[in-house]
């Protein structure tokens, strides 16, 4: 480059004019770090879940242990994100647990959930009917949005149903992730014939859905190719009604209870069998992680196993 003298005063100007512009960046620099500060929670405030997500339906506790801090050596401890029942406004009396519990897994950095539902019951046991009136689902989904402590909500659960109630559910999905940017929304999936519009809005507005395969070890063991097509028929129809879902959609697995039907199976090997088919498959294993219903359907022994085929071959990333 070819350097030429400037005059004195031409030099001092140049840095006046320098200096005035650093000034002006950095007063407004301040600003926007002010504005920040002011600025509502926005959705990067949701804590952070690494990967693979594993979501339990309830407590992680396995059948006939007390839900209490000292058994939570058998619990799953590949369960990231917890659903720890209903709360009093969306069932009867609601569900609250131990809150030393809670307050271990909000240590170990667990996601809480609240469950929230489209029905409702006039008492516990009763027969739930449907809530046809969005308004008050929203505000049923709110009232768990809202408890201290809790980062959002799984909704059990969207399966096919009437055109009408799809717009009561699409309306307070949208309505309920406007007003709460910052929380979880998580939602059971089940069936085939499902709704486009529906499906759309679970794909564009909750976090994650939990598609629902639940196999029998009688009609499913030892049968690995019959397992991945029932798998991959119900992931191909969710992509094909809302295409992209797939990149928010766990696998959700029926453990133990009546899946576990068959006394000749090892049925804790079954369990591991599933997990991996999952993750070596070059399709299912992209999928975010595992659904698992339900903690208080399975033995120790299954829990066991789960939780070691999780650690094996689900992969953790952040």
């Amino acid at each position: 480059m070819n350097w030429t003298a400037r005059p004195y005063t031409s030099l001092r100007l140049e840095a006046a004019l320098r200096w005035a512009v650093a000034a002006c960046l950095v007063a407004a620099l301040l600003f926007a770090l002010s504005c920040q500060t002011l600025a509502p929670a926005s959705a990067g405030a949701k804590p952070a879940i690494k990967r693979p997500v594993v979501l339990v339906y309830s407590l992680p506790f396995p059948k006939d242990v007390k839900e209490t801090p000292a058994n939570l050596h058998l619990t799953l401890k590949a369960a990231n994100v917890i659903d720890i029942g209903p709360n009093k406004a969306n069932f009867p009396r609601g569900y609250y647990p131990d809150p030393k519990l809670l307050q271990i897994w909000r240590e170990q950095g667990k996601v809480i959930l609240r469950q929230g539902y489209f029905e409702q019951w006039a008492k516990a046991g009763a027969k739930p009917e449907l809530v046809r009136d969005s308004d008050e689902l929203i505000t049923r989904w709110a009232a768990s949005m809202r408890e201290k402590g809790v980062d959002g909500i799984v909704i059990d659960e969207f399966q096919p149903h009437k055109k009408a109630d799809y717009r009561v559910w699409v309306k307070t999905l949208v309505t309920t992730r406007k007003n709460f940017p910052d929380k979880y929304i998580f939602i059971w999936v089940s069936g085939l014939d499902l709704d486009r519009e529906m499906c759309r809005a679970v794909r564009d507005y909750a976090d994650f859905a939990v598609m629902e395969v639940y196999l029998k070890a009688s009609e499913y063991n030892g049968r690995p190719q019959k397992i991945l097509a029932r798998m991959k028929q119900r992931l191909h129809n969710l992509m094909e009604r809302a295409p992209g879902i797939e990149k928010k959609t766990l696998m959700g697995l029926g453990i133990g209870g009546r899946y576990d039907d068959d006394p000749k199976v090892d049925y804790p090997a079954f369990v591991t069998e599933q997990v991996r088919l999952i993750s070596q498959d070059p399709e299912l294993g992209k999928l975010q992680g595992l659904g698992i219903f339900a903690p208080h359907y399975i033995d120790r022994p299954s829990m066991r196993a789960l939780d070691k085929a999780i650690s094996k071959y689900l992969t953790p990333t952040k």
